[in-house]
């Protein structure tokens, strides 16, 4: 898939001419739209390992699905991860101080 580093990178120097910007986000669009049905599968099968994907919260508006909406800063744990930190990492993890 092309990358918006480019993109971003003559923006920034500022030898952007606009139009090359836009030939480059028409391909980005289009490679998206032309993701196989294999990519497709492995874009669902991450999204079904968010931990909290479907949790709901009460509001004084009613019961509302929780919108997350900072994936750039912190991401979401993701089911497959935790159970391997469970699994690998944490028998074996420990403050040498707590243990003397």
């Amino acid at each position: 898939m092309p990358s918006l580093q480019p993109v971003m990178a003559r923006g920034a120097s500022g030898n952007d001419d606009g139009a090359n910007s836009t030939t480059t986000l028409v391909s980005l669009l289009r490679a998206r739209s032309e993701r196989s049905a294999r990519d497709e599968e492995r874009v669902e099968w991450v999204r079904s390992q968010i931990v909290g994907r479907d949790a709901e919260f009460e509001t004084p508006f009613g019961r509302r699905a929780l919108l997350y909406a900072d994936h750039t800063a912190t991401g979401r744990s993701l089911h497959y991860i935790e159970d391997y930190i469970l699994k690998h990492v944490l028998p074996f993890y420990g403050q040498s101080v707590d243990h003397a």
